[in-house]
């Protein structure tokens, strides 16, 4: 599962990519573990590596091609029939990590569940599965603030007709 092939084999050169994994700046914020993990942790870390982790590599390949690509000589290019193309990327990513939002949120959980996701137990699992009203809310609310600080290199993405 490669997030980003569909768009490049359909000829894309400009990728906005709207991410999941908190600011990059800082680090992750990593659920302590004093005991055992419990089955919401590790279903928790299964969904994150098949969803998210995907994204990561994809996103990470893209940006070693883009800094190889101008030392591949055009006569290899030419000769091997190969199609590589640089490709713009402009990423964003949310300012807070989403599973701890989620915990914020833990009593919005349905009753039925709360049997399974114990509070505080995984926030990575909640932030997957968790689409009530105000978790909802507060994830619009961070994607909204988030946009408006990058506006300026938003617009200059979509302006630009490189």
């Amino acid at each position: 599962m490669a997030p980003t092939s569909t768009a490049l084999h359909l000829g894309a050169r400009r990728l906005l990519v709207i991410g999941v994994s908190g600011n990059r700046i800082k680090a992750p914020v990593k659920e302590e573990m004093t005991e055992q993990p419990s089955l919401s942790q590790i279903l928790g870390h299964i969904l994150n590596s098949a969803f998210v982790d995907t994204l990561e590599n994809d996103l990470e390949f893209l940006r070693h091609m883009n800094a190889v690509i101008h030392f591949v000589p055009k006569s290899a290019i030419e000769r091997n029939a190969i199609h590589m193309n640089k490709v713009d990327l402009l990423e964003i990513s949310p300012s807070r990590e989403l599973n701890v939002l989620a915990m914020e949120h833990y009593h919005e959980l349905p009753k039925v569940m709360t049997r399974y996701i114990k509070e505080g137990s995984s926030g990575t699992l909640l932030s997957l599965i968790l689409f009530e009203r105000g978790f909802c809310g507060a994830l619009w609310q961070l994607g909204f603030d988030d946009a408006m600080e990058v506006e300026g290199r938003v617009r200059d993405f979509f302006s630009d007709q490189n």
